[in-house]
């Protein structure tokens, strides 16, 4: 598919849309877990949430730079009565949320938007976090078994990514980090 900037705009207001979902989701998420074990997680999804709002005011900007109008709708929230259900909710959306944020990235890179594709990997590290949190909280929880048959997405799928920019980083930048022993 061939990217416009018209068509990355319609696709950061859908993003737009989920992440301002998200942040209600955490909010209601963390008022509604229950028990001793889930005080911590619950104070950590109030962060996630205002996380959350802090991307979709990087979004609405980088919407407008294209010259967007962002939306004003919203996504789908997911309830749940249980409190395992809620997270595997949260941890769900967050993979969602990061492989749609890696598409973002490589179309603002083939649109040379450079300053978006930058503003896109810091909400991407952010997204990880967030996963890899809830997934710890839900391993803790979980049997020796089905952990080792649980796989979320992991980081390393960035370090390719990473390498392969590096690859491109001009040659009197990699001279001055280089060290010769002499």
């Amino acid at each position: 598919m061939v990217i416009t900037r018209q068509n990355l705009t319609i696709l950061l207001n859908m993003d737009l849309e989920l992440e301002e979902a998200a942040a209600i989701q955490y909010i209601h998420h963390a008022s509604m877990l229950t028990g001793v074990v889930y005080r911590n997680i619950a104070g950590i999804l109030k962060v996630f949430a205002f996380r959350k709002l802090k991307h979709a005011m990087i979004l609405t900007e980088m919407i407008h730079e294209l010259g967007g109008c962002p939306s004003t709708r919203m996504g789908n929230i997911h309830i749940a009565d249980d409190n395992e259900q809620m997270l595997w909710q949260d941890l769900d959306d967050e993979q969602d949320a990061i492989r749609r944020c890696k598409v973002r990235i490589e179309q603002a890179e083939q649109l040379r938007e450079m300053n978006l594709a930058k503003r896109l990997w810091t909400i991407l590290r952010m997204e990880q976090q967030h996963a890899k949190y809830i997934q710890k909280h839900l391993l803790s929880r979980t049997s020796q078994e089905d952990q080792a048959n649980f796989r979320v997405m992991e980081t390393c799928d960035l370090s390719e990514a990473w390498a392969e920019k590096a690859a491109s980083v001009p040659l009197r930048i990699k001279r001055q980090n280089h060290t010769d022993p002499a």
